[in-house]
């Protein structure tokens, strides 16, 4: 004959803590009484209902007789859900049982109150933590191996419904414990009485033991990041059901309330099945199950987790095996502030993450697509991925858009157990905010596709994120969470379709457009320069000339170029072009012609013949000719050409007229350099085609070159357009920046400087990434940005 002891399933005596422990003893004598009042001696059939780490847990019947209905009613024992008959009407008849003796308050209950209904889940008593104990939801985020965020709807005082982050933490499983790296695990072994050998083993054990104990927290938090993984492949953006188990309580500060965290059973709710999460991680073996004292609350399904745990100890899965699978990573994000020290050999940490992100980027620029998970959301286009085929984490940012910057809160915010920390710091109450929340809502921890086309001086990736196919950029211009950033996004072949977006959505006044100040751009991008300012301008430099019309006929840079001055000789330079065609230049002789010279030359775009002065001589080709730099007097443009394209002109042409182009540069304007100087090209081109233009003439200067004779003479004007500044079009659009050298008394200096700051916090052009580092000062800035 066999003999067990065996737990009534789900009923218990009262806890003896806050409780009166002769009043306890006093029910546990009555309770054993009716036990064996009922049932000793006597034949009784028993079902088992379930185990837990330590005990049997079953029903006990003797005829009609349910010994653990009989203690409830009688008011000895509590009920429990954890351990309670998995039959529901067994489980229906023991809560009845139960209200039964609260009602006719009896023994236990005899001081017991009636209050309003609260659903609650493995006991109706010592669980006042929470109001809510069965929500539905959508889970947003896994915050570690055992906590989620989950969002649910709920109605406000209004009855109007809103969302709320909830924390969900599992109940009665335990993660694998996660060390920080920076976090030094100490260990201490008395050996300083020891001598000679003792002294030597002890000093070895002590190594061996810190060994062990390193490789096992290596292991743990290999497991903690698969548990967490897992978690997201199965939660994040699924429909889940949480029960409410218990609350726990931490802390121990006198001057601080204890915090309180809630405990719960998940449940993913696919179609008509529900599936329990923690059992499923404790299944993989990827979770521990807590060891419960008897008298303790714990999971709704406590018993399949520890059925769970135990076949998985069986197969050696996860936890339970002494082989894991190593997480090798390669951080490629930017280092945090004051980290970049010397690495040997006099390079940086930095320099030589920057080599290390331009190898990946040879290689992401050559893969159309690449898939991603989405590890963090700084603001709603900067991201940290991670890439699973190729071991790295990379910085990545949204090209195309332009999106306002997060706000975190500065007032004391309630502390609240089930409130997730990001809703606390990032209230939705700017724009950069409710963008960040919008990003987060669709791709934070979730798997995307992204194509890189550029890398930074920081080792951020640039270039396009794809959710479903499609560009997530696009979908925050949609949405008003965004602007277009022209520069970048006009180089794209679909360039119309984000411009359309943008356009209705400011039409709709979505998102940030709901609040935007139009009149206040049209201002800032197209302030007018007026008369009176520019005849200010004029008169500071020692001018008193009136603006005259030109149309600019070539443009070398974001600030040079050649103009006509529109009068009398220009209407006859028609007249003179026809004569130079009528000379038929292709019948004559080749003409070497020296520097300076005035010749007739044929322009490569047309073949027609055209004044022009010789600049130098470029090189010596086949049978000794040389390849010349001419410059067109009529119009200002330069190009080489070769001998064979150049006539001697008859003096009578050059003397017809004087040369029709004058060399101009802006005032007040700095061209960029290297990239961003074809950018300016191509926006100064935009701004005056087939404009008529004005200029005010501030000074003259000789730009010819050191060591040369003769002089080369170039006009600082100011452009307008109908009393517009061209030059101040070009800062407010990014395309160039202020001159150093315009004084702070000058009439320009406010104007271009308060265009220029507009440019620079909207990141048109030039400022793009923020800043540009164009001096010693900024690149101090660059260096410190980096780290």
């Amino acid at each position: 004959m066999d003999q067990f002891p065996l737990l009534l399933s789900g009923v218990r005596l009262p806890s003896k803590k806050g409780s009166d422990e002769s009043g306890v003893e006093q029910l546990t004598r009555e309770s054993k009484f009716i036990a064996e009042y009922f049932l000793l001696h006597r034949d009784v059939t028993i079902t088992i209902d379930g185990v837990d780490k330590l005990n049997i847990f079953g029903t006990v019947t003797c005829g009609d007789i349910n010994i653990a209905r009989t203690l409830l009613e009688l008011g000895l024992v509590v009920f429990v859900d954890w351990s309670a008959p998995k039959d529901p009407s067994t489980s229906d008849s023991y809560r009845k049982a139960e209200k039964h003796a609260q009602e006719k308050r009896r023994k236990i209950w005899v001081d017991h109150a009636p209050v309003p209904k609260q659903v609650q889940s493995g006991g109706s008593h010592d669980k006042g933590a929470t109001k809510e104990t069965n929500i539905t939801g959508t889970v947003v985020e896994v915050v570690n191996s055992m906590t989620i965020t989950v969002r649910v709807s709920k109605a406000d005082s209004n009855n109007a419904q809103k969302t709320v982050d909830r924390i969900i933490t599992l109940s009665s499983i335990r993660a694998p414990r996660v060390v920080k790296q920076d976090e030094e695990v100490k260990y201490s072994h008395p050996t300083a009485r020891l001598t000679g050998d003792d002294k030597n083993k002890a000093e070895q054990d002590a190594k061996t033991k810190k060994e062990e104990d390193d490789e096992e927290i290596k292991r743990e938090l290999a497991i903690a990041q698969e548990a967490k993984e897992f978690l997201r492949n199965a939660l994040i953006g699924k429909k889940v059901k949480c029960i409410f188990d218990y609350p726990r309580s931490f802390g121990n500060n006198k001057n601080q309330p204890p915090q309180v965290r809630l405990y719960w059973s998940v449940y993913l709710v696919e179609g008509s099945t529900e599936k329990n999460i923690a059992v499923e991680l404790v299944r993989q073996g990827l979770a521990r199950v807590v060891s419960h004292p008897e008298d303790e609350l714990r999971a709704t399904d406590y018993q399949d987790l520890v059925v769970s745990e135990k076949n998985a100890e069986s197969a050696h899965k996860g936890i339970h095996s002494a082989v894991y699978r190593q997480q090798n990573v390669i951080n490629l994000t930017p280092l945090p502030r004051g980290a970049d020290a010397s690495s040997g050999g006099g390079e940086t940490k930095s320099s030589n993450l920057i080599a290390k992100c331009k190898q990946f980027f040879t290689f992401f620029q050559n893969k159309p697509r690449i898939d991603a998970i989405v590890d963090y959301v700084f603001a709603a286009s900067r991201f940290k991925l991670s890439i699973p085929s190729q071991g790295c984490v990379i910085m990545f940012t949204l090209q195309g858009c332009i999106v306002d910057k997060p706000i975190k809160a500065t007032e004391d915010i309630a502390a609240k157990p089930d409130i997730s920390p990001f809703d606390k710091q990032f209230p939705p109450t700017s724009h950069g905010n409710k963008a960040l929340h919008f990003t987060r809502d669709h791709v934070y921890q979730r798997k995307v596709q992204i194509s890189v086309a550029s890398l930074d001086n920081f080792g951020n990736f640039l270039g396009h994120m794809y959710i479903n196919n499609k560009e997530f950029a696009l979908t925050l211009i949609e949405q008003g969470h965004a602007k277009l950033h022209y520069k970048i996004a006009k180089k794209f072949q679909n360039f119309e379709i984000y411009k359309t977006a943008e356009e209705k959505a400011r039409k709709q006044l979505k998102g940030l457009w709901e609040t935007f100040d139009f009149e206040a751009e049209k201002q800032a991008m197209l302030a007018p320069v007026e008369r009176q300012v520019v005849s200010e301008a004029s008169a500071s430099k020692g001018k008193s000339k009136d603006p005259f019309p030109i149309i600019v006929t070539d443009i070398r840079s974001g600030n040079t170029f050649s103009y006509q001055i529109q009068n009398e000789e220009t209407s006859a330079l028609n007249e003179l072009s026809i004569s130079l065609q009528n000379e038929n230049f292709a019948r004559h002789p080749h003409h070497a012609p020296k520097k300076g010279e005035i010749i007739a030359a044929q322009y490569t775009m047309d073949d027609l013949w055209y004044r022009a002065e010789v600049l130098s001589l470029v090189s010596q080709g086949k049978d000794l000719a040389f390849d010349y730099e001419v410059k067109y007097i009529d119009y200002g443009n330069r190009e080489v050409l070769p001998h064979s394209r150049i006539r001697q002109l008859d003096q009578e042409f050059v003397d017809l007229m004087k040369p029709q182009a004058y060399d101009g540069k802006l005032v007040g304007v700095k061209t960029p350099e290297e990239d961003d100087a074809k950018d300016a090209i191509e926006g100064f081109k935009e701004l005056v085609s087939g404009r008529t233009l004005y200029a005010l003439e501030i000074s003259t200067e000789n730009t010819a070159p050191k060591g040369t004779k003769g002089t080369q003479l170039t006009h600082n004007v100011v452009l307008t357009d109908k009393d517009k500044d061209l030059g101040l079009e070009l800062i407010a659009n990014g395309y160039t920046r202020v001159d150093k050298r315009l004084k702070q008394d000058d009439p320009l200096y406010a104007l271009y400087h308060e265009a220029e700051e507009y440019a620079r916090r909207e990141r048109f052009g030039i400022w793009q990434y923020g800043y540009n580092p164009d001096s010693d000062e900024e690149r101090e800035l660059e260096r410190q940005l980096l780290r």
